[in-house]
């Protein structure tokens, strides 16, 4: 397979999936303020230092959104992410079928529209939803209809890698929730929220325990072997991706010294500030799993912020 198709797939799964997140993570956002009892504070410039913005003090809820849906200037934008995908996929039109195509040309074309309604606090659920439902229906239709060769793990990979890092920033939202409330009701109502933007809840329950406390919850999203948003598995599976592919040396060296780091989720969790310095040290091991498959398969490293990465995670590069 030529390096550049490859590239070009990777980078279209990682943008299909930040699009995804993005409305994942404002839903969850939107959600916690919503349902949090009198007392609790949603400081919005922590959800941008969360998404990799740490300069932006005293922005409004308005502002915040249409940054991480609808700015143009933004290449981590709901908009320009799908955009960014779709320029990807024309150009892989022999490889990807027919379906997957008119799936997505579908999707970039509604979601301005979707993402200006979604500005409005009463509406975003719904449209935000609609774009993560639109998403789950494009990777039915790559597993179903596409035949799963090294074109295929390429996309994957590029969409496992996405969903780890950005499963480690919906988890640090809640260092977004100043909880002033008595009880920790609020807390536990941003964990429920972390959750059920994971599309977590139900399994976390299943598989942990029925009761929500933030320990046991991070332990579940991040180092599970079997529910398919956790960091674990993303990584596992990359594994087995590379160890699939010629030369994966370098690569699977990164994966698995970013997979140790999961081993402290615990300790972390019992120390002052624990959790958001593993969450850095998580992002920065994924960084460098990014930068090891740049160099072994597609020649050349794009430069982070022009490929469309979080400028948290350039700036660690």
């Amino acid at each position: 397979m030529l390096a550049r198709v490859a590239e070009n797939l990777y980078w279209m799964g990682r943008q299909l999936e930040r699009a995804e997140n993005t409305a994942r993570l404002v839903n969850a956002t939107t959600q916690v303020l919503l349902d949090s009892p009198a007392g609790i504070e949603l400081g919005w410039d922590e959800l941008t230092r969360v998404m990799g913005f740490p300069d932006t003090v005293g922005v409004t809820e308005a502002e915040v959104v249409h940054l991480l849906l609808l700015d143009q200037d933004n290449p981590g934008s709901i908009v320009v992410s799908l955009r960014q995908a779709r320029e990807n996929a024309r150009s892989l039109r022999e490889v990807l079928p027919r379906e997957v195509w008119e799936q997505l040309n579908n999707l970039h074309l509604r979601a301005p529209a979707l993402m200006t309604a979604a500005l409005d606090r009463s509406r975003r659920h719904a449209a935000l939803r609609e774009v993560v439902d639109a998403r789950l229906m494009l990777a039915g239709l790559l597993n179903e209809t596409m035949s799963h060769d090294a074109a295929f793990q390429f996309l994957r990979m590029g969409a496992l890698l996405e969903r780890a890092d950005m499963t480690s920033r919906i988890v640090d939202i809640s260092s977004a929730v100043a909880c002033t409330a008595p009880g920790g009701l609020g807390m536990e109502t941003t964990w429920i929220s972390i959750l059920k933007a994971l599309s977590a809840f139900q399994m976390y329950r299943r598989h942990k325990n029925v009761r929500i406390s933030p320990k046991p919850v991070v332990s579940f999203l991040f180092s599970d072997s079997r529910f398919p948003r956790a960091i674990r598995y993303c990584l596992e599976n990359i594994e087995s991706i590379l160890a699939e592919l010629p030369d994966p040396a370098d690569p699977l060296r990164a994966t698995r010294q970013a997979a140790r780091l999961l081993s402290k989720v615990e300790h972390s969790m019992e120390l002052d500030d624990g959790l958001p310095v593993l969450i850095d040290e998580v992002q920065q091991r994924l960084c460098e799993v990014h930068n090891a498959i740049h160099e072994s398969y597609f020649s050349k490293p794009k430069p982070m912020a022009e490929a469309g990465m979080p400028t948290q995670l350039h700036a660690q590069a």
